[in-house]
């Protein structure tokens, strides 16, 4: 037979394949790292908010009931998660994905679902950090409410 082709060797096709994971998974998770943020200890809650935390399964809703607009912000959960926020208008809601906040090491928060391996973790504290004037310096925290999952 002329020109029959040679079949390939199952150690070829797996290298291929091993490497084009490979190659993938390093991609994939490098993505979150530059939302990560280390709780900032040092700045004090000055206030709580009339503003009600509610998990939904595997998200997080709230919505802005002050008369304050929010810019850049940060929302934390259990003083270790967060999630970066561009601005938070009066009367917006914000309906967040668990999954989306992390912790300083890039750890995302354990939603739950249906196909979860491991125990979701609770929302037992929220806060929304704001950037302060450039002449105080820091971030101010302002606390809000959680309303306790029915379990």
């Amino acid at each position: 037979m002329v020109g029959a082709m040679k079949p390939r060797t199952p150690s070829i096709v797996l290298a291929c394949l091993l490497v084009t994971v490979g190659l993938s998974a390093c991609q994939s998770g490098l993505g979150p790292l530059d939302r990560a943020a280390e709780y900032p200890f040092e700045a004090k809650q000055e206030k709580t908010l009339d503003i009600q935390v509610v998990r939904r399964g595997t998200r997080v809703s709230m919505t802005n009931t002050t008369a304050t607009n929010f810019g850049p912000s940060r929302l934390w959960l259990n003083r270790r998660f967060s999630f970066p926020i561009p601005k938070w208008d009066i009367g917006e809601t914000l309906d967040l994905p668990l999954k989306d906040f992390l912790d300083e090491f890039g750890e995302r928060f354990r939603p739950g679902g249906f196909f979860a391996a491991e125990a979701p973790d609770k929302i037992v504290h929220a806060q929304v950090e704001v950037p302060s004037a450039v002449s105080e310096g820091g971030a101010r925290m302002l606390g809000l409410i959680v309303v306790p999952a029915a379990d």
